[in-house]
């Protein structure tokens, strides 16, 4: 009925187009409607997102350098603005990194002379990260004094979003059931 009032076309036109495009497998027809059969990520790959706003990451990284003192546990979540960190801990003493992120620990291991911890897991090769219930375990024994991660979006209804509920999840804060 939506559609119709909405678009102010037949119940057949939408009884067709919905057909159609349940057969092209952009959708599929549940009772009352339809929903999308594959929603596409809409987040762009590690590689590309590194270039976009690429000076503005790099301000973002030196300001949240400047908040890390001497002896401090560090958690830096997967992020092209939270690599850029990296950059400015060169003057740092006795930091310890804790990542879930390939790109960031690879950086780590090039720029930082501080000690490293690597969460393992799940390896997405697109987000270049690591997730799922091993690095979950491993963070459930980690404590961090202070931690920068990356966010999708930041709201005033919804808080903190991501795109992908891989990244959404921090395992280090919730209890063994991920959605709580």
């Amino acid at each position: 009925m939506f559609l119709i009032r909405t678009l102010r076309v037949s119940s057949e036109t939408i009884r067709r187009d919905l057909d159609r495009l349940e057969k092209e497998g952009k959708l599929k027809k549940v009772y009352g409607g339809a929903v999308l059969s594959d929603v596409p990520s809409w987040e762009p790959p590690f590689d590309q997102k590194v270039t976009i706003n690429s000076k503005e990451k790099q301000a973002i990284g030196k300001l949240a350098a400047s908040l890390i003192e001497d002896g401090d546990v560090v958690m830096i979540g997967n992020g092209t603005t939270t690599l850029g960190i990296l950059d400015y801990l060169d003057n740092r003493k006795n930091i310890t990194l804790i990542t879930h992120s390939t790109p960031v620990i690879l950086s780590a291991m090039e720029k930082f002379k501080g000690h490293l911890i690597f969460i393992g897991g799940e390896v997405d090769m697109n987000q270049k990260s690591t997730h799922g219930p091993l690095a979950a375990l491993t963070l459930r024994q980690l404590k961090a004094n202070k931690a920068f991660i990356s966010a999708g979006g930041v709201s005033t209804t919804d808080g903190v979003t991501d795109y992908d509920l891989n990244e959404a999840i921090c395992p280090a804060c919730c209890s063994d059931d991920p959605m709580n």
